[in-house]
C-alpha cells in the first residue's frame, strides 16, 4: 500500500511527487515521475529510492538501539558493579 500522499491540482492534471512536493520540471535530477491512480500516489524514481535508504536506516538505528538498551538492562540485571555511576 502506498502510504505517499498525492499532490493534484484542480483539474489533476500537474502531478507532484509526494515526498519532494515538485513535478516533472525537475525529473532530470529526480528521475521519471510514476503515477498509480490505483492507489493515488505519485512519486519521482529517485526520491522513491531515496525514501527506501532513509526507511532502511531508520529502522536499523532502532534496531540497534533496541539492542544496546536490551544489553545494559542485562549487564545492570547481571553485572551491576560493571556500570558505572
Amino acid at each position: 500500500m502506498c502510504s505517499v500522499n498525492i499532490q493534484m491540482d484542480q483539474d489533476k492534471k500537474d502531478l507532484k511527487c509526494g515526498f519532494c512536493k515538485r513535478g516533472k520540471e525537475v525529473e532530470p535530477q529526480c528521475g521519471q515521475l510514476w503515477h498509480d491512480e490505483l492507489q493515488k500516489c505519485t512519486a519521482h524514481k529517485k526520491c522513491m529510492v531515496r525514501m527506501q535508504n532513509f526507511q532502511t536506516i531508520v529502522h536499523s538505528l532502532v534496531i540497534s538501539h533496541s539492542l544496546l538498551l536490551s544489553v545494559r538492562w542485562e549487564t545492570e540485571k547481571h553485572l551491576p558493579h560493571l556500570i558505572p555511576a
